[in-house]
């Protein structure tokens, strides 16, 4: 045995969770994981817009690396379509240091009831388990656990038999400190599971030992959090509607548009926007900002020329300017709403802030034609009286939206140097970038560009304040010190467009909203328009992308424009309606169309997990089936394994007038009614009590009364029911029995051969029945069901 010296702490290699870094740094091992997750959860993995949920990660990892843990759980609430399910899979295929700090995974599903039973829950979770910990698998096999646990009925019970107890009594894993059991949708899972489970959080979390951890994805409902709160184990949590969330949608709705969208400048979108904002008659403006037409293309010209000049003597202009980052963030506010506070704070982050900046790039020089490279740093903040006008022209009177009290500038001869200037003030550990402006990818309507970046500067005291730091090349600067005669033409003509006019629009606020846009980006309308109708949930801005895809490739050549995010539907609820309309016309002229698709969207809103296709083909007819689905394909897509899913557990939330926040669905005329389900109901009902009856292996005598359990291990009983019945021998038993001839294509002899097919059946059919309105049938089936000892 070795002795260290006093003083000296051994060197322990402990695995820590890294999930920040972009997915495409090791996409062939996040790919290799990913074909462990489900199919459609490997899906969301790969609509990961990279950039986005940075700030989500490193929380997640803050909190698991922890040395002292003050939580066991995290958990993420957000409402339906924010993204939840998406971090989970990111989080399960993260790629990590060494070792493996993923233990097990399961995510719900509101579409498959069968899956998301407690029992099914806990099995899935220790199959993971097993595969991770072999020490653990070695357990469980030397004292018969899993056979034993067979007579368990109380979930509570099970989970400590099979987890909580055997992770108590193996050693802690030596590749890691810790290990993660994810669980993703709580609030999917049915009413009688999800109150399993919480009796499991409240109750039987406090027995697993220290080092298992967990992350849970959920809305906010308040049977969960109370769950939470009841459980001797502290959680974590963090909400998908903070500034941050809203960042990232900025940054998905930057991607999709820069790729769908023309966002070259237009006066007609120009003036459309400001009519918009001050709520002013539709074409009042029309044709009043095209005088300004002049001095702004004269201030473009300029600026492309000198940018053409960069970019010919720097040919990798384009690929940096590329690798600076974006982050859109408008609800940026200063921490304090005291305007004396903001000035002291101001007058403090000049001076040490400066500091730091002339440290870095040494002093520069910016007055008049004079331009020198370094960093610029004013003597002074900006004056009271300027701050003032901002606050009531701008802002509102919310002086926390004021961000340049303190500003300084950089500058550097080319792009490069630009690029590693801008990198040194970012990992400064006293300055965090909360809002990064690439306007060399996006250049401003008058030709301008730069980085024009707000952070957050550390005080001595502790506290934070916002300030800003633009990164300028010193001949772009030049041209804007040429060209500043344009803007200030520009600047004296806007109040004259109202002039005379009866409107009460205060002419300041006109002004500045009008040179804001003139200092902006086309895409930045555009991306603020649809935020303000997206209400902050991601599966909107989804659809909005796979809507614009769908105008892409009816009309190749056409680009969206400015008008087409106006007329965007408002919400999700909405813009679920305007799709439906869309497909059937008027509300008044297209209810017979509605009523060919209502039988199809109640039965899907019924199942109890994705319909087998030839289910629905056999309920409705092959004809209706192929015109009606024609129409619905991108709400209910039909996997490679020819299940009809849901593209989003909204959709049925709509249908069915219970999606949160949205009252539309409520009075929609393509409501889906509770006598919709139930008709539903019935037709699967019968449909699969059909099957049943004429299973291929009771019509050839392969299964009856006298059946023995162990010859029932049939494969696709071993579907419906799990492991429930393991017994050996059948299947060579059954590969030699002829089931009969598919060549009859029509009704239950064209599909009673499909395993997937009959598994469902079995599973479902006594549900189905029961919930819709054929009791006779229902009777029937029961006399036929108990024939069978074993299946009892």
């Amino acid at each position: 045995k070795l002795t260290l010296p006093s003083g000296v702490k051994p060197i322990v290699e402990e695995k820590r969770i890294q999930l920040s870094i972009p997915l495409y740094e090791a996409r062939e091992k996040t790919k290799a994981k990913a074909k462990r997750l489900p199919p459609h959860i490997t899906e969301k993995l790969f609509q990961y817009t990279d950039g986005t949920r940075g700030w989500m990660f490193k929380e997640f990892e803050r909190w698991f690396n922890a040395e002292v843990a003050d939580s066991r759980i995290f958990c993420l609430f957000g409402s339906g379509g924010t993204g939840k399910t998406m971090i989970s899979a990111k989080i399960a295929v993260a790629e990590e240091n060494k070792g493996d700090c993923i233990m097990a995974w399961h995510f719900c599903r509101h579409d498959n009831t069968s899956d998301n039973t407690i029992t099914k829950i806990i099995y899935s979770i220790v199959s993971s388990v097993k595969e991770t910990l072999k020490e653990y698998e070695t357990y469980l096999e030397g004292n018969d656990l899993e056979k034993e646990s067979k007579s368990i009925r109380d979930p509570k019970d099970l989970f400590n038999a099979l987890l909580a107890t055997p992770l108590s009594k193996i050693c802690p894993p030596k590749d890691s400190f810790k290990k993660l059991i994810i669980i993703d949708a709580l609030d999917e899972l049915s009413r009688e599971s999800l109150l399993d489970i919480l009796e499991i959080i409240k109750a039987c979390f406090p027995n697993l030992p220290n080092w298992v951890v967990f992350f849970i994805t959920a809305r906010r409902e308040q049977k969960i959090v109370n769950a939470l709160l009841k459980s001797n184990v502290n959680h974590h949590e963090i909400e998908l509607t903070n500034e941050n969330h809203l960042v990232d949608m900025r940054a998905f709705f930057h991607k999709v548009i820069r790729k769908f969208a023309d966002t070259s400048f237009s006066f007609d979108a120009l003036e459309q926007n400001v009519e918009l904002h001050f709520g002013m008659e539709k074409n009042s403006l029309r044709g009043k900002l095209t005088s300004l037409d002049g001095p702004m293309n004269t201030s473009r010209t300029a600026y492309d020329n000198a940018l053409a000049i960069i970019i010919s003597n720097e040919p990798r202009f384009s690929r940096i300017v590329q690798m600076i980052p974006i982050i859109l963030n408008k609800e940026l506010r200063q921490d304090s709403d005291n305007l004396n506070t903001l000035f002291e704070q101001s007058k403090v982050t000049q001076v040490d802030l400066g500091k730091i900046l002339i440290k870095m790039f040494g002093e520069g020089t910016l007055n008049g034609n004079t331009i020198t490279e370094g960093a610029v740093v004013p003597k002074e903040v900006k004056g009271q009286k300027r701050v003032n006008e901002k606050i009531r022209d701008k802002y509102d009177g919310d002086c926390r939206q004021v961000h340049d009290f303190s500003r300084f500038s950089t500058v550097f001869r080319n792009i490069s140097s630009l690029k590693t200037g801008f990198e040194q003030v970012r990992n400064h550990e006293l300055i965090d970038m909360v809002n990064i402006k690439n306007k060399f990818v996006d250049q401003d309507v008058l030709g301008y560009c730069d980085i024009n970046t707000k952070v957050k500067y550390k005080l001595p005291d502790n506290s934070h304040h916002i300030c800003e730091i633009q990164f300028h090349l010193q001949s772009i600067l030049e041209v804007k010190e040429q060209q500043h005669g344009q803007y200030e033409y520009i600047r004296r003509r806007i109040p004259n467009l109202i002039k005379g006019s009866e409107s009460n629009i205060d002419v300041r606020k006109f002004t500045e909203y009008i040179l804001d846009l003139f200092r902006s980006s086309p895409i930045d309308a555009m991306i603020e328009k649809a935020m303000s109708l997206s209400n902050g949930n991601f599966q909107y801005a989804r659809l909005t992308e796979l809507e614009l895809e769908a105008r892409r490739e009816i009309n190749p050549d056409r680009k969206a424009t400015f008008d087409d995010f106006v007329k965007l539907p408002c919400g999700l609820g909405s813009m679920y309606e305007t799709n439906l309309d869309r497909i059937f016309g008027s509300k008044n002229k297209g209810r017979i169309n509605w009523d060919k698709c209502r039988e199809f969207i109640s039965i899907v809103c019924c199942a109890r997990e994705p319909l087998p296709e030839r289910i629905m083909q056999t309920v409705l007819g092959q004809e209706k089936f192929e015109s009606v689905y024609a129409e619905l394909s991108i709400l209910f897509p039909i996997g490679s394994n020819h299940k009809i899913t849901v593209l989003h557990k909204s959709i049925v939330d709509w249908f069915c007038g219970s999606l949160g926040g949205d009252e539309s669905s409520k009075t929609s005329v393509y409501r889906i009614t509770p006598s919709d389900i139930k008709k539903a109901n019935t037709e699967l009902g019968m449909v699969c009590s059909e099957l049943m009856i004429h299973s291929p292996l009771i019509e050839k005598g392969c299964i009856d009364e006298n059946t023995d359990s162990s010859v029932c291990s049939f494969s696709f009983l071993t579907k419906a029911f799990g492991n429930t019945f393991n017994s050996n021998g059948i299947n060579d038993s059954f590969s030699s029995i002829n089931i009969g001839d598919e060549s009859n294509d029509t009704g239950i002899g064209r599909i009673q051969h499909d395993e997937e097919v009959v598994s469902y059946a079995w599973k479902h059919a006594v549900y189905h029945l029961k919930m819709g309105e054929s009791c006779n049938k229902l009777l029937a089936l029961r006399k036929n069901l108990v024939t069978f000892e074993w299946l009892l």
